[in-house]
């Protein structure tokens, strides 16, 4: 049967039209990876770009697809994914034409979700600019996991495992040497220049009016270096700096979190040990296995010195997990792996104490474990109480921290971007429908994973299989399609300047290249795959992932992308390829209306305003901006702001009007967010101060109010209530708005929550009201 498959497949390639139907993964055995055959080299050079887009997102610091700033990768991805169709209909590749439920699984968790959950954002209100962003971010996931995957089910190639390798090494030195060298440095840099600066803010704020002048010029001189050094001049953000530069040492290498670092790092170090026992057991010569170990201990180093909790747990139940298949798995017990796993726990010892004594991790690592688990419980709850009152369709994507507001409880302690919890985050961006999805990805993983672990030890090992290695040429191109794309897709702020982008990629090729070297023949089982992506899984399940997508894709490509579901149906090439093309062009088009051309409009406003004069000049700009991206809330704070400083310099009250005007088209557009609704009544109480209108000041109150409705366990929104009652003399209220933010103080400075406990001169405020309050009490 298998012979007349191979004929048939010889005939079809004969006439330039590969044979669909492949022999079905139920009759191959459980423990070879089922990527399929193949060798067109069109499918290799669409995998070596895919891949290169893929991983090109790991060189650009962008945690967050809020800001929009890697909206060129998904516009890319479905620009490749229409090119890939066309290709189809010219019959000069042939994909997989099947869809099957790992398929329908993803289009629910990255597609049809967000979708629906973007939709009832538009009906019920909401930052529809950041929806669109992360709508387009969730669908640019679905189409890059769609098509790495059918790639790797028929070529069988190991490029994105090489090439993922040959950029977490490096990561993982950038890591060390940020810890023992960059930090310390910037250290020594930072605190002289911020402290520098307090200092002169002190003088100026006890300074006469004849020294203030000189003092002032001196301050805008050094506000240069200030921004040059990315201190912040806000009191507070400056604050915030220092202390995580100070008291913090975690590495983040090219990430911007340590915890996005240890997620990527937990699951090369599964991968990596996977290699070494194969490595082991084919007898490799001395030097692959010293070379492999080497980089095994890199990585698990800078994974130690993350202190991520949740990324160390996932790694130790991966590892365990593949330890324990090696055992099962074995005709005996064989000395050799309990040798391997004696060796690999002295390896982390020795690791853990060398990090203890060179001060990359201390006690609290261990004694602060309960306070992150709490603070997590924490997240949690509140999220789980905002998703039960959005519990079809979540927040709406990207949607989550304006929405969590409301619900966060009065002990939590950060304003998170996103709930922490793979399964609340799923639920967030795309409702119901989403995390259906994940649920169904989960049970095609864990159904796989039990298929590997009833096997007996007789069956076939997943370490006899080989698989394509690349070629020189396909390695080192993914290397320069990987620096290519992290220099081009991203926005100015965070792309790497030339010279370091061919470092990254002298580093990048060398390292695959060795990886190519050591695992030749390419040794590579599924169940090892689906050991590291478990590790991963595990970190998300306390750390956010949505708000990461090469995080996401990460664990999907390289867990369901190499397997296809049993239940699948076949998709005749006449139907499949246009209608894709169809759709591919349709929403390459809509993703440029939508996101890529306001970007663009975004980015030239900006650079605009930099180089701008004068006021009038300013507000054109921000007009026009406003007029290319009706649904964005960032030009209407802009021009409100701006409206807000021409007034302040002739106490024009028309011209502050304007600024209310402005403000509250920024809150027609970020509905749910308190923020706006806070300014808006600061610019009431101070046009109040000006024009002496009760009416305007009985409006501030009604906008507090409104910031309250949407965060009402925020101490500084009571107090700033309280004091606009007192104005309006309604002692009652203002003693209970008083109470209200003293006693939320009070819960801040019970759980440590420093950055959030009041300033003297707010203390002073309600220390004043308070004194009121007796006094009425008295009476």
């Amino acid at each position: 049967m298998a012979k007349s498959k191979r004929n048939s497949q010889n005939r079809n390639r004969a006439t330039k039209q590969e044979n669909p139907s492949a022999a079905s993964p139920s009759n191959r055995p459980a423990s070879s990876l089922n990527l399929g055959e193949g060798n067109d080299s069109l499918l290799q050079i669409l995998l070596v770009v895919c891949t290169g887009f893929f991983l090109g997102r790991m060189l650009i610091p962008a945690e967050s697809s809020h800001q929009g700033d890697t909206i060129l990768f998904v516009f890319f991805w479905l620009v490749l994914f229409s090119v890939a169709c066309w290709l189809g209909i010219r019959n000069r590749i042939s994909l997989p034409p099947s869809i099957d439920l790992i398929d329908a699984s993803l289009f629910l968790l990255a597609f049809l979700g967000p979708l629906l959950s973007l939709m009832a954002l538009y009906v019920r209100g909401g930052n529809l600019r950041t929806g669109l962003y992360c709508f387009w971010e969730s669908a640019g996931t679905f189409v890059a996991v769609f098509l790495i995957r059918k790639l790797l089910l028929k070529t069988r190639s190991m490029l994105p495992i090489l090439l993922l390798l040959g950029i977490v090494i490096p990561i993982s030195g950038l890591g060390v040497y940020q810890h023992y060298v960059s930090y310390p440095e910037k250290r020594a840099i930072v605190n002289p220049i911020a402290e520098r600066w307090e200092e002169l803010e002190q003088q100026i704020a006890k300074a006469s009016e004849s020294a203030i002048i000189r003092l002032q010029r001196k301050q805008l001189k050094w506000q240069k270096e200030m921004t040059d050094y990315g201190i912040p001049l806000d009191d507070k953000m400056r604050k915030g700096l220092l202390n995580r530069l100070n008291n913090s040492s975690e590495p983040t290498a090219r990430f911007a979190l340590a915890n996005t670092l240890g997620g990527v790092l937990t699951f090369v170090s599964v991968l990596i040990l996977a290699f070494l026992f194969a490595l082991l057991k084919k007898k490799q010569a001395l030097l692959k296995i010293l070379l492999a170990a080497s980089m095994m201990i890199l990585v698990l180093y800078c994974l130690l010195l993350t202190k991520s909790r949740t990324a160390l747990l996932g790694m130790v139940v991966g590892i365990s997990l593949l330890f324990l298949y090696r055992i099962t798995h074995s005709a005996r017990i064989q000395p050799k792996y309990i040798l391997a796993g004696i060796i690999t726990l002295g390896l982390l010892a020795i690791l853990v104490l060398i990090a203890v004594f060179t001060g990359g991790l201390d006690i609290e690592v261990l004694t602060e474990a309960g306070k992150s688990f709490r603070y997590r419980i924490e997240y949690w709850i509140a999220s789980w109480n905002m998703l039960s009152e959005h519990f079809l369709f979540g927040a709406g994507p990207g949607n989550f921290r304006e929405a969590y507001l409301e619900f966060k409880l009065p002990e939590s302690s950060e304003v998170i971007l996103d709930p922490h919890n793979i399964w609340l985050d799923a639920w967030s961006q795309g409702g119901i429908v989403s995390l259906i999805g994940l649920v169904l990805i989960t049970f095609c993983v864990i159904k796989k994973m039990f298929e590997f672990c009833v096997m007996n030890s007789s069956d076939e090992s997943p370490d006899s299989q080989t698989y394509q290695m690349p070629s020189t040429g396909r390695l080192i191109a993914g290397t320069i399609l990987v620096i290519l794309f992290s220099g081009i897709f991203s926005s100015p702020e965070l792309a790497l300047p030339i010279e370091e982008l061919i470092g990254w990629g002298i580093l990048i090729a060398a390292v695959s290249l060795g990886w190519a070297w050591i695992l030749k023949p390419a040794m590579l089982s599924g169940f090892t795959l689906l050991c590291a992506a478990t590790a991963l899984f595990l970190h998300l399940q306390g750390a956010g992932g949505y708000s990461m997508p090469i995080v996401i894709q990460l664990l999907l490509i390289f867990s369901v992308g190499q397997f296809t579901s049993p239940k699948e149906i076949k998709v005749p090439d006449r139907i499949i390829y246009p209608v894709g093309l169809g759709i591919g062009v349709l929403l390459t088009v809509l993703c440029w209306w939508t996101s890529v051309a306001p970007k663009f409009a975004e980015g030239i406003a900006q650079a605009r305003l930099y180089e701008s004069r004068s006021l009038n000049e300013s507000e054109r700009i921000l007009q026009q901006w406003a007029s290319q991206d009706s649904v964005n809330p960032e030009p209407w704070m802009m021009l409100s702001k701006l409206h807000e400083r021409s007034a302040s310099q002739t106490r024009n009250v028309s011209e502050l009007k304007q600024s209310g005007d402005a403000m509250m088209e920024y809150i027609k557009r970020d509905p749910i967010n308190y923020y706006g609704y806070r300014e808006r009544a600061r610019l009431s109480k101070l046009l109040f101060e000006w024009s002496q209108d009760t009416e305007i000041l009985k409006q501030a109150v009604q906008f507090q109010e409104q910031a309250i409705n949407h965060y009402p366990n925020d101490s500084h929104l009571h107090l700033e209530l309280a004091q606009l009652y007192e104005f309006l003399g309604e002692n009652k209220k203002m003693i209970i708005a008083a109470q209200r933010a003293g006693d939320l103080n009070d819960i801040n400075k019970k759980h440590g929550h420093t950055d959030r406990l009041f300033s003297e001169q707010e203390q002073a405020i309600l220390l004043k009201l308070n004194v009121q309050k007796s006094k009425k009490t008295n009476n």
